[in-house]
């Protein structure tokens, strides 16, 4: 009778050993994929304490990046780059395109310096004027910028950033008037390119607009509307930064 008892209390204290050893080695490979907030995220989770949506609108995302690795990468085959001259770049950029959106014209869109995405923006204008949309973006602020990634060919380079920003929004779409005067804490994803060869990048898809008629021009080489003759500036994209892309991320 006594040996059963030891056998049994053995296989229990041998279990719960196990048990306790297997949660030790389980949590250390957790510390070493996580962070600790995102570990305290999933504790949330697991006690079924999760955000409200509202909670989770406000709440300021986490970045991560490449900067200084990236930075001196792209500085060895670029000199002349200066990554705080091209997160202030974001940072303009960002804040024309939602402008853009909250006045309802790319009127004012830099030809220059986002000629690659203006046709893009006018587009995303129209469609929000055509579906009877409205978008007001304010006290808009940037809280970090980062490098994500940087690419490099023959006949282009491209970089690719992340930025964490804030603003207070409101639309006249019912679903997101809940959200009204607070502050959305999001994260924007920017991509940039270098172009050293015009025709290998396909400049001829790239679409301006008459200053006057606002009739299409596809060449950057500027000249005269052929339908209103006003004179069109040419643009030059040729070893230059220029942003090709901003996309804000949905968590």
């Amino acid at each position: 009778m006594k040996m059963t008892l030891l056998i049994v209390l053995g296989a229990v204290i041998g279990t719960v050993l196990v048990l306790v050893f297997l949660g030790l080695y389980l949590y250390g490979k957790l510390k070493q994929n996580f962070s600790s907030e995102e570990l305290s995220e999933f504790g949330k989770a697991l006690k079924g304490d999760v955000m409200s949506d509202k909670d989770a609108y406000s709440t300021r995302k986490t970045l991560w990046g490449l900067t200084d690795v990236l930075s001196k990468q792209i500085s060895k085959d670029f000199p002349d780059f200066n990554v705080s001259s091209l997160f202030e770049e974001i940072e303009t950029d960002i804040s024309s395109y939602l402008s853009a959106l909250t006045n309802r014209s790319s009127d004012r869109i830099d030809d220059d310096k986002m000629v690659l995405i203006k046709e893009e923006i006018r587009q995303e204008v129209l469609g929000m004027k055509a579906a009877n949309v409205e978008k007001h973006y304010k006290d808009v602020d940037f809280s970090k910028h980062v490098l994500k990634d940087y690419q490099k060919s023959d006949d282009t380079a491209t970089i690719v950033t992340q930025t964490s920003a804030s603003y207070i929004y409101d639309s006249n779409v019912p679903k997101e008037k809940k959200y009204k005067n607070t502050r959305k804490e999001t994260v924007f994803t920017c991509k940039f390119v270098y172009v050293t060869d015009e025709q290998k990048y396909g400049t001829n898809a790239i679409t301006t607009r008459c200053p006057n008629c606002d009739a299409p021009h596809t060449s950057l080489d500027g000249g005269n509307c052929r339908y209103c003759g006003t004179y069109i500036k040419p643009i030059n994209i040729l070893k230059i930064w220029k942003i090709s892309d901003i996309k804000e991320e949905h968590y």
